[in-house]
């Protein structure tokens, strides 16, 4: 299981990039102006209900697919196909009836827009709520890749919209605009559909649907409002930034649009592996009843992503300015632009490293059929953090919306914690956790100290820097963190799930 997370973690690798060099582009063509904040404001809606379809699919259907096909290897076919036709119909249905609501939603969510720019994100909005649809096939189809452990093609697949929007971008832009990035994307769904169907095309028979499998799938939408609620808090922070943000001003929403994208793409590299991976196997567990087993397994998946997305985190938090400006600062990316985006990036990236904790717990307890209490995770995340913004962000501003994202998820963390433990938490002081917590702390106020000595000697007395000269200090700065951290953290501290992970990657390495 671990090998085949490493090979999906590489392999999603790539695809971060990808989406990676998209954000890049992104900035060198349109910056952080106001008609990136309208393509933002037209897109949340439609990516709130993409990612609560992301969410169903991976938390609920998952689960669902794998029990039956364990159970009843013999239907399990018919009850696939059946099961796909209806979330075809469903997938029509919902874009059909959010096309015509788009220009109204959008005058409910940003008033305080000039009215071009309304029309302009309406017409967007119009274009994006085609994606919803495309991303309920493809979330089933790779629902059905993932419980037959086919983790490879949806993975690569993932890279189809980002390069559909660079594609667009490249040739489309003085045409269209900011429009070209919805049209990129819906062009990338539109080619995942068949690569994805390919491959699983013969575990699905479409015939035979007898009054028995129809009555089997009620308990699935039976519990789907339970399971969009436990989605909330991933997918609702999009739509919060795009209420409160653009009701501070103009590029306010485009910083915290980077700062999130920037943190879905570390986030994936340091997860999505294990979350493909961890996902049937937690089920498979549950559903033998094998319940130290699946603690023991989540519980190392929660440590090991702790330990790199605060490196992560540690690494691009210190050098986030000259970074930015290396990477994003041309066209009409400016120095301001540089600034608001550096500005929420270590506030953002520090509740990176719980969201992604919480996001494994949550599906957990998907696994465990605990649907109760992961929507009420989901709706507490999503009230706390629309709560807060709203509030600190009248207060402090922009900042203010960055200070609740940190303690939404961290609080959600702990809520998390007691749900899956419980009694157990009152002996973690007795545990391996306490010491692995200690550790890390230790070795990251250690590497962090030799990363800003590094960088007060090689960057910050240096100025002006040109480009090259700024990469290569950059990369000598970071080198310095990371193998500061690892040799801490791997060769002092001896914390498990760095030996794991450094002697995977090398058997990994020697097979590729």
């Amino acid at each position: 299981m671990l090998r085949s997370s490493a090979i999906i973690s590489l392999i999603s690798l790539l695809s971060s990039l990808v989406s990676f060099f998209n954000q890049l582009l992104i900035a060198k063509i349109f910056g952080a102006s106001i008609h990136l904040d309208a393509y933002l404001i037209a897109v949340s809606v439609p990516l709130l209900v993409v990612g609560l379809i992301s969410g169903l699919f991976s938390y609920s259907i998952v689960p669902t697919l794998v029990k039956h096909r364990t159970k009843y290897p013999q239907r399990y076919s018919y009850f696939a196909g059946l099961l796909f036709l209806v979330f075809i119909i469903l997938a029509i249905w919902i874009s059909s009836i959010a096309y015509f609501l788009a220009p109204k939603l959008i005058q409910l969510m940003a008033p305080t827009l000039p009215v071009e720019i309304q029309t302009e994100a309406a017409q967007m909005a119009r274009i994006s709520w085609m994606s919803p649809s495309c991303v309920m096939v493809i979330s089933y189809l790779t629902a059905v890749h993932n419980t037959i452990r086919k983790f490879s093609i949806p993975v690569i697949v993932n890279t189809l919209p980002p390069l559909g929007m660079v594609t667009f971008m490249t040739l489309f832009a003085s045409q269209l605009g900011v429009s070209s990035l919805v049209w990129g994307t819906l062009t990338g769904y539109l080619l995942a559909i068949p690569i994805l169907y390919i491959g699983v095309a013969k575990e699905m028979v479409f015939k035979k649907f007898s009054f028995k499998l129809w009555r089997e799938l009620l308990p699935i939408f039976t519990n789907i409002p339970l399971v969009l609620l436990s989605m909330l808090c991933f997918t609702i922070y999009g739509t919060v930034d795009a209420i409160w943000a653009s009701r501070l001003g103009p590029s306010n929403l485009s910083y915290l649009g980077y700062g999130q994208r920037l943190v879905i793409s570390i986030g994936n590299i340091v997860t999505l592996g294990p979350w493909l991976v961890l996902t049937p196997y937690l089920a498979e567990k549950a559903v033998l009843g094998e319940d130290s087993q699946f603690k023991s397994m989540l519980a190392k998946a929660i440590r090991m992503v702790i330990t790199f997305s605060a490196l992560l985190t540690l690494v691009i938090s210190l050098v986030r300015v000259p970074l930015i400006n290396l990477l994003f600062q041309r066209g009409a990316f400016d120095t301001s632009s540089t600034l608001g985006v550096a500005s929420v990036l270590p506030g953002m990236l520090f509740g990176m490293v719980a969201m992604l904790s919480v996001t494994l717990i949550v599906k957990a307890l998907h696994a465990r059929g605990d649907v109760t209490n992961a929507a009420i995770v989901g709706s507490l995340g999503a009230l706390i953090y629309f709560g807060l913004s709203g509030g600190l962000s009248q207060l402090i501003g922009l900042q203010g919306i960055v200070i609740a994202y940190v303690i939404t998820w961290w609080l959600l963390l702990g809520i998390c914690i007691w749900l899956i433990w419980k009694k157990q938490i009152r002996d973690w002081h007795k545990s391996t956790n306490f010491r692995f917590v200690a550790c890390l702390i230790l070795a990251l106020i250690a590497s962090g100290i030799l990363m800003q000595l590094s960088q007060n000697i090689l960057i910050e007395q240096i100025s002006p820097i040109i480009s090259i000269n700024l990469a290569w200090r950059l990369m000598i700065v970071i080198t310095v963190g990371i193998v500061s951290f690892i040799g801490i953290t791997g060769g002092i501290f001896r914390i498990p799930e760095v030996l794991l992970l450094s002697k995977l990657l090398g058997k990994v390495s020697k097979s590729v």
